[in-house]
Protein backbone atom coordinates (compact mmCIF):
# COMPACT_ATOMS: atom_id res chain seq x y z
CA UNK A 1 0.00 0.00 0.00
CA UNK A 2 2.83 2.41 0.83
CA UNK A 3 4.34 1.80 -2.60
CA UNK A 4 0.98 2.49 -4.28
CA UNK A 5 0.62 5.70 -2.30
CA UNK A 6 4.11 6.84 -3.30
CA UNK A 7 3.44 6.06 -6.97
CA UNK A 8 0.17 8.00 -6.91
CA UNK A 9 1.76 10.94 -5.08
CA UNK A 10 4.46 11.09 -7.75
CA UNK A 11 1.93 10.85 -10.59
CA UNK A 12 -0.41 13.45 -9.08
CA UNK A 13 2.36 15.92 -8.28
CA UNK A 14 3.72 15.59 -11.81
CA UNK A 15 0.29 16.35 -13.32
CA UNK A 16 -0.22 19.34 -11.01
CA UNK A 17 3.22 20.75 -11.85
CA UNK A 18 2.51 20.46 -15.57
CA UNK A 19 -0.80 22.32 -15.13
CA UNK A 20 0.79 25.08 -13.04
CA UNK A 21 3.64 25.59 -15.52
CA UNK A 22 1.18 25.59 -18.42
CA UNK A 23 -0.87 28.37 -16.83
CA UNK A 24 2.15 30.39 -15.67
CA UNK A 25 3.90 30.31 -19.05
CA UNK A 26 0.90 31.73 -20.88
CA UNK A 27 -0.60 33.89 -18.13
CA UNK A 28 -0.61 37.24 -19.96
CA UNK A 29 -2.00 35.89 -23.23
CA UNK A 30 -4.65 33.94 -21.33
CA UNK A 31 -5.59 37.05 -19.35
CA UNK A 32 -6.24 38.81 -22.66
CA UNK A 33 -8.33 35.87 -23.88
CA UNK A 34 -10.39 36.00 -20.67
CA UNK A 35 -11.10 39.71 -21.21
CA UNK A 36 -10.02 40.78 -17.74
CA UNK A 37 -11.15 44.23 -16.62
CA UNK A 38 -11.02 46.33 -13.45
CA UNK A 39 -13.97 47.42 -11.37
CA UNK A 40 -14.76 51.14 -11.37
CA UNK A 41 -15.27 53.58 -8.53
CA UNK A 42 -18.98 53.79 -7.64
CA UNK A 43 -21.04 54.79 -4.61
CA UNK A 44 -22.92 51.71 -3.36
CA UNK A 45 -24.42 53.33 -0.26
CA UNK A 46 -27.86 53.66 -1.91
CA UNK A 47 -27.66 50.54 -4.07
CA UNK A 48 -30.79 48.57 -3.14
CA UNK A 49 -30.74 44.78 -3.35
CA UNK A 50 -32.85 41.85 -2.29
CA UNK A 51 -30.79 38.81 -1.36
CA UNK A 52 -32.51 35.43 -1.46
CA UNK A 53 -31.38 31.98 -0.35
CA UNK A 54 -32.95 28.62 0.45
CA UNK A 55 -31.94 25.74 2.67
CA UNK A 56 -33.23 22.33 3.63
CA UNK A 57 -32.70 19.55 6.10
CA UNK A 58 -34.27 16.18 6.65
CA UNK A 59 -34.14 12.81 8.30
CA UNK A 60 -34.79 9.29 7.04
CA UNK A 61 -37.60 7.55 8.91
CA UNK A 62 -39.48 4.28 8.44
CA UNK A 63 -42.01 6.37 6.50
CA UNK A 64 -39.29 7.76 4.20
CA UNK A 65 -36.98 10.78 4.02
CA UNK A 66 -38.88 13.79 5.40
CA UNK A 67 -37.41 17.18 4.42
CA UNK A 68 -38.19 20.79 5.33
CA UNK A 69 -37.27 23.56 2.87
CA UNK A 70 -37.00 27.26 3.81
CA UNK A 71 -36.44 30.30 1.58
CA UNK A 72 -35.44 33.67 3.02
CA UNK A 73 -35.29 37.13 1.44
CA UNK A 74 -33.87 40.33 2.92
CA UNK A 75 -33.77 43.90 1.62
CA UNK A 76 -30.50 45.85 1.77
CA UNK A 77 -29.42 49.39 1.00
CA UNK A 78 -25.70 49.20 0.44
CA UNK A 79 -24.44 46.77 3.08
CA UNK A 80 -27.20 47.70 5.57
CA UNK A 81 -30.29 45.61 6.10
CA UNK A 82 -33.28 47.78 5.24
CA UNK A 83 -36.26 46.14 6.85
CA UNK A 84 -37.47 43.64 9.39
CA UNK A 85 -38.91 41.11 9.52
CA UNK A 86 -37.13 38.99 6.99
CA UNK A 87 -39.58 37.62 4.45
CA UNK A 88 -39.61 33.83 4.54
CA UNK A 89 -41.57 30.90 3.17
CA UNK A 90 -41.40 27.24 4.12
CA UNK A 91 -42.46 24.10 2.25
CA UNK A 92 -42.63 20.51 3.46
CA UNK A 93 -42.41 18.19 0.44
CA UNK A 94 -43.71 14.62 0.60
CA UNK A 95 -41.75 11.82 2.23
CA UNK A 96 -39.40 9.94 -0.11
CA UNK A 97 -38.35 6.33 0.26
CA UNK A 98 -35.16 7.14 -1.66
CA UNK A 99 -33.18 9.63 0.45
CA UNK A 100 -31.04 10.75 -2.50
CA UNK A 101 -34.17 11.50 -4.53
CA UNK A 102 -35.60 13.36 -1.54
CA UNK A 103 -32.53 15.56 -1.30
CA UNK A 104 -32.61 16.34 -5.04
CA UNK A 105 -36.31 17.20 -4.80
CA UNK A 106 -35.64 19.42 -1.76
CA UNK A 107 -32.95 21.28 -3.70
CA UNK A 108 -35.40 21.88 -6.57
CA UNK A 109 -38.08 23.10 -4.17
CA UNK A 110 -35.49 25.48 -2.72
CA UNK A 111 -34.71 26.92 -6.16
CA UNK A 112 -38.42 27.29 -6.90
CA UNK A 113 -39.07 29.14 -3.63
CA UNK A 114 -36.06 31.43 -4.18
CA UNK A 115 -37.24 32.50 -7.62
CA UNK A 116 -40.84 32.94 -6.49
CA UNK A 117 -39.84 34.97 -3.45
CA UNK A 118 -37.47 37.19 -5.44
CA UNK A 119 -40.28 38.20 -7.81
CA UNK A 120 -42.13 39.77 -4.88
CA UNK A 121 -39.39 42.39 -4.42
CA UNK A 122 -38.66 43.49 -7.99
CA UNK A 123 -40.42 46.84 -7.67
CA UNK A 124 -38.33 47.78 -4.61
CA UNK A 125 -34.74 47.08 -5.67
CA UNK A 126 -31.92 47.89 -8.09
CA UNK A 127 -30.72 44.26 -8.29
CA UNK A 128 -31.66 40.74 -7.20
CA UNK A 129 -28.94 38.60 -5.60
CA UNK A 130 -29.56 34.86 -5.50
CA UNK A 131 -27.28 32.63 -3.46
CA UNK A 132 -26.28 29.99 -6.00
CA UNK A 133 -26.11 29.51 -9.75
CA UNK A 134 -28.50 30.68 -12.44
CA UNK A 135 -27.09 28.36 -15.10
CA UNK A 136 -28.26 25.20 -13.37
CA UNK A 137 -28.87 23.08 -16.45
CA UNK A 138 -31.67 21.00 -14.92
CA UNK A 139 -31.88 18.87 -18.09
CA UNK A 140 -28.62 17.18 -17.14
CA UNK A 141 -30.10 16.02 -13.85
CA UNK A 142 -33.65 15.29 -15.00
CA UNK A 143 -32.63 11.84 -16.24
CA UNK A 144 -32.11 10.89 -12.58
CA UNK A 145 -35.48 12.25 -11.40
CA UNK A 146 -38.79 10.54 -10.85
CA UNK A 147 -41.85 11.90 -12.66
CA UNK A 148 -42.46 14.21 -9.70
CA UNK A 149 -38.86 15.42 -9.87
CA UNK A 150 -39.15 16.23 -13.57
CA UNK A 151 -42.33 18.20 -12.91
CA UNK A 152 -40.63 20.13 -10.10
CA UNK A 153 -37.61 20.85 -12.31
CA UNK A 154 -39.94 22.30 -14.93
CA UNK A 155 -41.74 24.35 -12.26
CA UNK A 156 -38.44 25.73 -10.91
CA UNK A 157 -37.18 26.51 -14.42
CA UNK A 158 -40.46 28.18 -15.37
CA UNK A 159 -40.35 30.29 -12.20
CA UNK A 160 -36.79 31.35 -13.07
CA UNK A 161 -37.87 32.40 -16.57
CA UNK A 162 -40.79 34.43 -15.16
CA UNK A 163 -38.45 36.11 -12.67
CA UNK A 164 -36.01 37.00 -15.46
CA UNK A 165 -38.77 38.22 -17.77
CA UNK A 166 -40.31 40.45 -15.08
CA UNK A 167 -36.86 41.78 -14.12
CA UNK A 168 -35.95 42.42 -17.77
CA UNK A 169 -39.10 44.52 -18.24
CA UNK A 170 -37.97 46.66 -15.28
CA UNK A 171 -34.28 46.62 -16.35
CA UNK A 172 -33.29 45.03 -13.03
CA UNK A 173 -30.31 42.63 -13.09
CA UNK A 174 -30.80 39.19 -11.57
CA UNK A 175 -27.49 37.77 -10.37
CA UNK A 176 -26.58 34.29 -9.19
CA UNK A 177 -23.64 34.51 -6.76
CA UNK A 178 -21.63 31.27 -6.70
CA UNK A 179 -19.32 31.20 -3.68
CA UNK A 180 -17.77 27.76 -4.23
CA UNK A 181 -16.69 27.54 -7.86
CA UNK A 182 -16.78 24.01 -9.27
CA UNK A 183 -17.41 24.81 -12.93
CA UNK A 184 -15.18 24.62 -16.00
CA UNK A 185 -16.69 27.53 -17.97
CA UNK A 186 -13.60 29.74 -17.94
CA UNK A 187 -11.11 26.90 -18.36
CA UNK A 188 -13.03 25.63 -21.41
CA UNK A 189 -12.95 29.08 -22.98
CA UNK A 190 -9.18 29.25 -22.41
CA UNK A 191 -8.71 25.63 -23.56
CA UNK A 192 -7.16 24.64 -20.22
CA UNK A 193 -8.48 21.11 -19.88
CA UNK A 194 -8.10 19.49 -16.49
CA UNK A 195 -7.86 22.81 -14.62
CA UNK A 196 -10.83 24.09 -12.62
CA UNK A 197 -12.36 27.54 -12.95
CA UNK A 198 -11.44 28.17 -9.31
CA UNK A 199 -7.75 27.53 -10.00
CA UNK A 200 -7.76 29.58 -13.22
CA UNK A 201 -9.62 32.58 -11.81
CA UNK A 202 -7.54 32.59 -8.63
CA UNK A 203 -4.32 32.52 -10.67
CA UNK A 204 -5.35 35.13 -13.26
CA UNK A 205 -7.38 37.66 -11.31
CA UNK A 206 -6.02 40.30 -8.98
CA UNK A 207 -8.28 41.88 -6.40
CA UNK A 208 -10.72 44.27 -8.07
CA UNK A 209 -10.65 42.46 -11.43
CA UNK A 210 -13.28 40.44 -13.29
CA UNK A 211 -13.62 38.58 -16.57
CA UNK A 212 -15.96 39.60 -19.34
CA UNK A 213 -19.21 37.58 -19.17
CA UNK A 214 -18.90 34.15 -20.82
CA UNK A 215 -21.91 32.56 -22.51
CA UNK A 216 -23.26 29.35 -20.95
CA UNK A 217 -24.24 27.69 -24.24
CA UNK A 218 -25.56 24.47 -22.71
CA UNK A 219 -28.27 26.37 -20.80
CA UNK A 220 -30.07 27.81 -23.83
CA UNK A 221 -32.19 24.73 -24.59
CA UNK A 222 -33.48 24.74 -21.02
CA UNK A 223 -34.34 28.45 -21.17
CA UNK A 224 -36.25 27.92 -24.43
CA UNK A 225 -38.13 24.93 -22.98
CA UNK A 226 -39.15 26.74 -19.80
CA UNK A 227 -40.09 29.87 -21.76
CA UNK A 228 -42.50 27.84 -23.87
CA UNK A 229 -44.11 26.40 -20.75
CA UNK A 230 -45.04 29.89 -19.51
CA UNK A 231 -45.44 31.59 -22.92
CA UNK A 232 -42.44 33.93 -22.52
CA UNK A 233 -40.14 35.20 -25.28
CA UNK A 234 -36.66 33.92 -24.28
CA UNK A 235 -34.84 36.73 -26.09
CA UNK A 236 -32.33 38.36 -23.72
CA UNK A 237 -32.53 35.55 -21.16
CA UNK A 238 -29.51 33.50 -22.25
CA UNK A 239 -27.11 32.88 -19.35
CA UNK A 240 -23.60 34.29 -18.94
CA UNK A 241 -21.00 33.95 -16.18
CA UNK A 242 -18.33 36.40 -15.02
CA UNK A 243 -15.54 35.54 -12.59
CA UNK A 244 -14.61 38.28 -10.13
CA UNK A 245 -12.14 38.72 -7.30
CA UNK A 246 -13.87 41.20 -5.00
CA UNK A 247 -11.90 39.99 -1.97
CA UNK A 248 -9.08 37.50 -1.47
CA UNK A 249 -10.94 34.67 -3.21
CA UNK A 250 -12.76 34.63 -6.56
CA UNK A 251 -16.51 34.15 -6.97
CA UNK A 252 -18.64 33.47 -10.03
CA UNK A 253 -21.53 35.77 -10.89
CA UNK A 254 -24.18 34.45 -13.29
CA UNK A 255 -26.35 36.95 -15.16
CA UNK A 256 -28.83 36.99 -18.06
CA UNK A 257 -27.93 38.46 -21.43
CA UNK A 258 -30.10 41.57 -21.04
CA UNK A 259 -27.79 43.01 -18.37
CA UNK A 260 -24.29 41.93 -19.51
CA UNK A 261 -23.59 45.38 -20.96
CA UNK A 262 -23.79 46.64 -17.35
CA UNK A 263 -21.56 43.90 -15.90
CA UNK A 264 -18.75 46.29 -14.95
CA UNK A 265 -21.09 48.68 -13.15
CA UNK A 266 -22.95 45.86 -11.38
CA UNK A 267 -19.78 44.11 -10.19
CA UNK A 268 -18.36 47.44 -9.03
CA UNK A 269 -21.42 47.97 -6.83
CA UNK A 270 -21.01 44.46 -5.43
CA UNK A 271 -17.30 45.04 -4.74
CA UNK A 272 -18.18 47.83 -2.31
CA UNK A 273 -20.54 45.64 -0.29
CA UNK A 274 -18.43 42.46 -0.24
CA UNK A 275 -16.36 41.08 2.61
CA UNK A 276 -12.58 41.57 2.15
CA UNK A 277 -11.84 37.97 3.06
CA UNK A 278 -13.99 35.87 0.71
CA UNK A 279 -15.26 38.54 -1.69
CA UNK A 280 -18.89 37.50 -1.15
CA UNK A 281 -21.51 40.31 -1.03
CA UNK A 282 -22.65 40.89 2.57
CA UNK A 283 -26.36 40.49 1.71
CA UNK A 284 -25.63 36.97 0.42
CA UNK A 285 -23.68 36.12 3.58
CA UNK A 286 -26.61 37.33 5.69
CA UNK A 287 -29.34 35.29 3.98
CA UNK A 288 -27.07 32.25 3.76
CA UNK A 289 -26.88 32.26 7.54
CA UNK A 290 -30.62 32.88 7.99
CA UNK A 291 -31.76 30.19 5.56
CA UNK A 292 -29.87 27.31 7.13
CA UNK A 293 -32.23 24.65 8.47
CA UNK A 294 -30.08 23.63 11.43
CA UNK A 295 -30.23 20.19 12.99
CA UNK A 296 -31.71 21.81 16.10
CA UNK A 297 -34.49 23.49 14.09
CA UNK A 298 -35.23 20.30 12.20
CA UNK A 299 -35.31 18.26 15.43
CA UNK A 300 -37.89 20.68 16.82
CA UNK A 301 -40.03 20.27 13.70
CA UNK A 302 -39.57 16.50 13.77
CA UNK A 303 -40.43 16.04 17.46
CA UNK A 304 -43.51 18.27 17.24
CA UNK A 305 -44.69 16.43 14.12
CA UNK A 306 -44.19 13.05 15.78
CA UNK A 307 -46.06 14.17 18.91
CA UNK A 308 -48.95 15.60 16.90
CA UNK A 309 -49.37 12.42 14.85
CA UNK A 310 -49.41 10.28 18.01
CA UNK A 311 -51.85 12.68 19.72
CA UNK A 312 -54.20 12.95 16.72
CA UNK A 313 -54.32 9.19 16.25
CA UNK A 314 -54.47 8.52 19.99
CA UNK A 315 -51.98 5.70 19.50
CA UNK A 316 -48.36 6.03 20.70
CA UNK A 317 -47.46 2.82 18.86
CA UNK A 318 -47.22 4.84 15.62
CA UNK A 319 -44.02 6.45 16.94
CA UNK A 320 -41.73 3.76 15.43
CA UNK A 321 -43.27 4.59 12.04
CA UNK A 322 -41.65 8.03 12.32
CA UNK A 323 -38.47 6.94 14.07
CA UNK A 324 -35.12 7.80 12.46
CA UNK A 325 -33.41 5.05 10.48
CA UNK A 326 -29.71 4.42 10.97
CA UNK A 327 -27.05 2.17 9.48
CA UNK A 328 -26.25 0.72 6.08
CA UNK A 329 -28.75 -0.58 3.52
Amino acid sequence: IKKLIEENVERSSRMIKVSILKVASAKESLRRMAGIMKIIDVDSSNFRTVAVDAGYNGIETAAGFRPVVIAVAALFRGARKEAEPIAATMEIPDAYMDEEEGRRISSLVGFYLQFRLAREFLSSVDAVLLDGPLNMGFSHFMRRFSREGIKLAEMAGSELVMLLEDAKSLDIPVLGVVKRIRSSILSRKLKLSGISDLAVSDAFLSRGEYTEPIKADWMWDDIVLWSRLVNVNPSGLEMYSSFAKLGRRPIRVDMPEYCIDRAGEILSYLANISTPDNGVPLPITAVDRLSKVSDELYRMFYMRTMSKVARDLGDPTVIPFLSPQYGED
